[in-house]
């Protein structure tokens, strides 16, 4: 391949972001008209499609990228877009880089906890701190704290976070706003748990603890090529 090209290629890309729609598609059209709508404020910009639920825009400077970017978080027909700075290496199939300003509750948090130095430690578990919620800071609203992280989304996101205080350890909940796919096997956005790829986890370990409990012993092998045998059962050894 010609270098001079394409790195000529590449520069048509330096104030460029890439999108991804989590959990929906889109056609072109409708896609190009709200994203039309929502950020032509920060600057013209060409998008092009990659697949079906992902996109790249290419902006005419950084302050309208960056402004977009840090701009949201951003919803199309109720479903989250994670957005990223364009790199070559981006993969379509992929959530590595993507991002978004993400809303979080954190339901019945003690409000010995409810100042600023606080909650910043409890957002900085979850993703990169923003804000916090005004009506939170101002204690008008004690239902739950509300804050504000930049998520990243090639993590799982966690049911909830340990909090340590003076008179010991909490389990603390997290909500999401805005997540409506989200898979409750691995954490992760963009999918639900009858199409997650991690494997269902393996009952052996279940299995032996049971057989030992029933008075059951390995004598030979281990785990799955384990055999068995029970000084009250009649018969011939019984392998798994």
């Amino acid at each position: 391949m010609d270098a001079e090209l394409v790195h000529q290629a590449m520069g048509r890309f330096e104030f460029a972001l890439v999108g991804k729609l989590l959990g929906r598609r889109l056609p072109f059209h409708y896609l190009q008209t709200e994203l039309q709508r929502r950020w032509l404020p920060h600057g013209d910009f060409q998008l092009i499609m990659l697949s079906g639920d992902c996109f790249t825009c290419v902006f005419h400077s950084v302050e309208a990228r960056d402004g977009v970017l840090m701009g949201g978080p951003w919803f199309l027909n109720g479903f989250l877009v994670g957005l990223d700075v364009w790199s070559r290496t981006f993969s379509p199939s992929s959530l590595s880089g993507l991002s978004s300003p993400l809303w979080v509750r954190l339901p019945c948090l003690p409000l010995i906890y409810w100042d600023k130095k606080n909650l910043g430690r409890i957002a900085a578990m979850l993703g990169d701190p923003l804000w916090i919620d005004a009506v939170t800071s101002r204690w008008e609203r004690a239902e739950f704290a509300r804050v504000c992280v930049k998520a990243d989304f090639s993590k799982p996101l966690p049911a909830g976070v340990w909090i340590s205080g003076p008179f010991g350890k909490k389990f603390q909940k997290v909500e999401y706003e805005g997540i409506a796919v989200i898979c409750f096997k691995c954490g992760c956005v963009g999918h639900k748990i009858g199409s997650c790829p991690l494997p269902p986890p393996s009952r052996i370990p279940v299995l032996c603890s049971s057989l030992i409990k029933a008075g059951w012993s390995c004598v030979m092998g281990s785990g799955s090529s384990c055999t068995w045998t029970c000084a009250t059962a009649a018969g011939p050894l019984w392998q798994r």
